[in-house]
C-alpha cells in the first residue's frame, strides 16, 4: 500500500468501526493512520534493517555497499518509528521478537511462527517415478532480494562444486518476478532454470530430486541442503 492510500484509508476509518487495524508488512505502515483511535497490530515479516546490515557487510562493489548501508540505517529509523506506533507487535521468531524487543516492551510483542500446509503438501505417490536425476529445486518469491542474493550465492559457490561430481545437476528456480539481472544470469548458465510465477509449486518440487533452503546467518552466506 502506498502512502498516497492513506486519506481513502483515513476516510473509511473514519466512517465505519473496525475491532483492529493489522498493517502487514512494514512497507505497508506508512498508508497507516497511527493518529486515530483503536488498536493497531503490525506484522513484521522480518527484521528489515538487519538484511540490508548483512547486505551492506557483505557487498564486494562499493556502489552496493554504499547503498546497502544507507538503506540499513533509513530501514533501521522507519522500523523502529512504526514498531513503537504498534499497539502490538507480530514476529515470525524469537530471534526476530529479540530483536524488537531492544526498542519495544517484550509484553507488546508475540510470536506466530510461519509454517507449512502438511496437508497440501503431502508427497505425490507418483513423485518417484517422475523424479528428475540430479535435480535441485528452490522455491520462493524471487522479487524479494534475499532469494535472489541466495541464488546467486548458490551458483557461483555451491553449484560449480556439485557440477565436478555431477556434471548433469540442474537447478530450478521457481517463484514470481526474478529480476533481469537473474535472468541474465540464467541466460549464462545451462543449469539455471527460472518458471517465473506458477499456479502450484508442487509439481515441482515432486520432479526434482533435493530442494534447497538458503539458510544465511550474519557471519556468513550456506546453503544447507533438505529432501523435499
Amino acid at each position: 500500500m502506498s502512502p498516497g492510500r492513506s486519506p481513502k484509508l483515513r476516510a473509511l476509518l473514519q466512517t465505519e468501526k473496525f475491532d483492529v487495524i493489522l498493517c502487514d508488512f512494514l512497507s505497508t505502515a506508512a498508508a497507516i493512520p497511527w493518529d486515530l483511535t483503536g488498536p493497531k497490530v503490525l506484522f513484521a515479516h522480518n527484521v528489515e534493517a538487519v538484511i540490508w546490515q548483512r547486505h551492506s557487510e557483505v557487498a564486494k562493489n562499493p556502489l552496493w555497499k554504499a547503498v546497502s548501508r544507507l538503506e540499513w540505517k533509513r530501514m533501521q529509523d522507519s522500523e523502529r518509528k512504526y514498531l513503537r506506533k504498534a499497539d502490538h507487535v507480530i514476529a515470525v521468531s524469537e530471534n526476530d521478537r529479540s530483536a524488537f524487543a531492544e526498542y519495544v516492551d517484550p509484553a507488546r510483542i508475540s510470536v506466530a511462527q510461519t509454517g507449512v500446509d502438511t496437508e497440501f503438501f503431502q508427497p505425490s505417490e507418483l513423485a518417484s517415478e517422475k523424479e528428475i536425476p540430479n535435480s535441485l529445486v528452490f522455491t520462493g518469491s524471487m522479487d524479494w532480494l534475499p532469494n535472489e542474493d541466495a541464488i546467486f550465492y548458490f551458483v557461483g559457490e555451491i553449484l560449480p562444486l556439485i557440477k565436478r561430481q555431477l556434471p548433469d545437476i540442474s537447478l530450478c528456480v521457481v517463484g514470481r518476478l526474478p529480476s533481469c539481472r537473474l535472468q541474465d544470469l540464467a541466460s549464462h548458465t545451462p543449469e539455471l532454470q527460472l518458471t517465473g510465477w506458477v499456479e502450484d509449486v508442487r509439481p515441482f518440487i515432486a520432479q526434482r530430486a533435493v530442494y534447497i533452503v538458503p539458510c544465511a546467518s550474519e557471519e556468513e552466506h550456506a546453503l544447507k541442503f533438505s529432501k523435499p
